[in-house]
């Protein structure tokens, strides 16, 4: 067990000194649950770099994270159910009891674009072009609402209040506050592809690799 919490927390390679010290602790707690998360998120080791920015982020992380970020307006929230069709992980139908998979699992060559084009997409720089697979583990060979959205995209109608954000990073650089691990990031690149706004720079920034990681 606490090598699969290890992964979901912390990082695909496990530590086994630091697990086997979490499996002490839990044992010597009574099998605390609480008292082990604790002791995962206070440890020093749970911020060292090598486990900052190396998890892929699930697409609800990922799209949660977007909504956090961005000041939008979701007008109809509902057909963001596209999207988690779209990138594998719809809330509340895992694919078995065992749930979803994590880490690598959720990038392919059809999600990882899509993945890379919901900020352009969700501020309205370019039309959504991905229809999402027939699931019948889903649908259940009903024509549920979900298989009748698969016939007709509808458009979450999102409005974003980029002014505030202006206002926000006018004197900050965006790539502190989105990528979690900027090592790697190229900054020269992404302000190549902007018109220089902080619009366009965290378009740009949520468009990357890089951001696709926490």
């Amino acid at each position: 067990m606490h090598n699969r919490l290890y992964k979901f927390f912390v990082n695909e390679k496990v530590d086994e000194n630091i697990v086997n010290q979490l499996s002490a602790n839990f044992h010597q707690s009574g099998y605390d649950i609480r008292k082990l998360m604790s002791d995962i998120f206070s440890s020093s080791w749970f911020y060292d770099k090598k486990n900052i920015g190396n998890r892929i982020k699930s697409p609800i992380e990922l799209m949660a994270g977007m909504m956090r970020m961005l000041p939008m307006n979701i007008q109809n929230p509902e057909n963001l159910i596209v999207y988690q069709k779209l990138l594998g992980q719809m809330l509340l139908y895992p694919p078995n009891v065992a749930g979803w998979p994590n880490g690598k699992s959720w990038i392919d060559s059809s999600t990882l674009m899509v993945r890379l084009q919901i900020p352009q997409i969700w501020s309205g720089l370019r039309p959504l072009e991905y229809s999402p697979r027939q699931d019948d583990d889903i649908d259940m060979g009903m024509k549920s609402p979900e298989t009748a959205m698969n016939k007709s995209f509808k458009n979450p109608n999102i409005t974003i209040d980029w002014s505030r954000l202006e206002k926000i990073f006018a004197d900050k650089n965006c790539e502190e506050y989105l990528i979690q691990n900027t090592k790697t990031l190229d900054m020269d690149s992404v302000k190549n592809f902007s018109d220089k706004s902080i619009k366009m720079n965290i378009i740009n920034l949520m468009s990357t690799p890089e951001y696709q990681l926490c």
